[in-house]
């Protein structure tokens, strides 16, 4: 169980990181525990606590981990697009990409939506949420600039567009497998690029301002 000779200590700690993800996904934050990271990560509990201060401390930096990548993007989208039909297109590629790429972090929300303040400190939720937050505000505002401009539909709540668009995309990877092979022969790749395709024409068909 003790840490492996000439593992370097930024080995070590990835280890640790890697171990407690993969804790989180399968019993979420309350019923995880030090003792099974530990056993996942082949090392001692003690080790565990001299890289990292708790199991609060692991499970903020896994999430905010996770998310630093998608949010660096999004940002970059909502700088550079201020036409609302690629606007869309860039958005929703983005994020299903992201998904797409990274399962753990959808299974790590779901554990955050299920468990919501019961942990110890309720409070380590917060932060990957207000960079949530920070992007939905965000991009309210430039629905708002693109609905000004005519180039949206302005009887719609910017802040249920949102949350239609997240829902589209999310649910998708829990829903997946009773739609994917439906037709029979088709990979789960083309499935997923005819479902994208699909939602952004239904999306952008319905808040894209009428002639």
């Amino acid at each position: 169980m003790a840490r492996k000779p000439g593992n370097t200590r930024e080995e070590t700690r990835a280890a640790i990181l890697a171990a407690a993800e993969k804790e989180f996904e399968a019993n979420g934050f309350a019923g995880a525990s030090l003792s099974g990271i530990a056993e996942r990560a082949k090392i001692t509990k003690s080790l565990i606590h001299y890289h990292f201060k708790s199991k609060e401390a692991l499970w903020q930096e896994i999430k905010e981990s996770r998310f630093a990548d998608y949010a660096d993007l999004q940002r970059q989208i909502l700088a550079e697009y201020d036409d609302a039909r690629e606007f869309l297109r860039q958005s929703f590629t983005a994020y299903f990409t992201f998904l797409q790429r990274n399962p753990s972090f959808l299974r790590l929300m779901w554990w955050m939506q299920a468990e919501h303040g019961r942990s110890q400190h309720p409070q380590h939720d917060l932060v990957v949420s207000a960079s949530m937050r920070t992007l939905v505000e965000d991009g309210i505002r430039l629905v708002r600039d693109l609905q000004q401009r005519g180039q949206l539909r302005g009887d719609l709540a910017p802040r249920f567009m949102f949350a239609a668009f997240l829902s589209l995309l999310r649910h998708w990877f829990v829903a997946r497998r009773d739609f994917a092979l439906v037709e029979g022969g088709e990979s789960t790749a083309a499935a997923d690029q005819r479902y994208l395709e699909t939602i952004i024409a239904i999306f952008s068909d319905g808040v894209l301002a009428r002639p």
